[in-house]
């Protein structure tokens, strides 16, 4: 399978709108995170942080793998990125006491997290999930060949891409794992 970096990257642009308008109307989830990104992208390239030079409107807008917030790479620095390394422990006694899965969802789900952070614990630090990161250091760009090689810490441990099955031989090209 292609790279979706790549297909995205590649595509023409009414190829990339029609695939998000379709997944805005199958899933108000995306739909909503859609919105809010395109919020964040809209008031980086217009206003930008007082100490940067002036934004352009096509400055390139970045996504972090660590703290899945949008950013400029102008701005990031040692100091730019806050986020928690450590999974999320739900509140079983407290805020999800009274939650019933069937009606309202798993409560162990990176979605559930996504709308409810203040509901979960995280493991590294025992903050809020919607407490400000306990690891703070420069943002980690989602889309760039250079954090796919290093992995989402920056460790130099590429980031499991969900391909077990599959390997690359010295040639680059793909072999069956099986």
């Amino acid at each position: 399978m292609a790279d979706i970096y790549e297909v995205i990257r590649t595509a023409p642009e009414q190829h990339v709108r029609t695939i998000l308008r379709l997944l805005c109307d199958n899933n108000f989830g995306v739909k909503s995170k859609a919105q809010e990104l395109h919020s964040t992208i809209v008031a980086l390239q217009e206003n930008g942080s007082g100490d940067s030079k002036k934004r352009t409107r096509d400055a390139e807008v970045l996504f972090c793998l660590k703290c899945r917030d949008c950013y400029v790479e102008e701005d990031n620095d040692d100091e730019a990125c806050a986020y928690h390394p450590g999974e999320f422990e739900a509140d079983y006694d407290g805020f999800f006491a009274d939650h019933d899965e069937m009606t309202h969802g798993l409560i162990d789900d990176e979605d559930m997290f996504e709308e409810y952070p203040e509901g979960y614990t995280m493991s590294c630090c025992q903050k809020r999930g919607n407490e400000e990161g306990c690891d703070i250091g420069r943002h980690i760009n989602g889309g760039s060949q250079r954090a796919r090689e290093e992995g989402p810490d920056g460790n130099g441990e590429a980031a499991d891409e969900g391909n077990d099955d599959e390997e690359e031989d010295e040639d680059g090209e793909e072999e069956d794992g099986n």
